[in-house]
């Protein structure tokens, strides 16, 4: 699994979201799985799987309770691409 910066936050109107670091590729299905209350698994393409650590309690109830979540890519100029992840919860 390889390591890329992740950042969870909260847009102005308190929607959920995570940004990352912007990836080469179009993303395959893309889905968050929360496999604990403050770790999870951010599956991008196959090959592109993503760890992301240190999830609050109150930003892991607002994914869980959401069938997607947004991911946010950033590269050096700012946003480079938006959309939607499918979100499962293992326990």
């Amino acid at each position: 699994m390889d390591s890329f910066a992740t950042d969870l936050m909260e847009s102005n109107e308190g929607e959920p979201f995570i940004a990352i670091d912007a990836l080469s590729g179009t993303p395959e299905v893309p889905t968050l799985v929360l496999h604990s209350q403050t770790e999870g698994v951010f599956y991008r393409t196959g090959q592109q799987i993503i760890e992301v650590q240190n999830i609050a309690p109150e930003m892991y109830e607002k994914m869980r309770e959401e069938p997607k979540v947004l991911i946010a890519e950033i590269d050096a100029d700012g946003l480079s691409n938006a959309y939607y992840a499918d979100v499962k919860t293992l326990n």
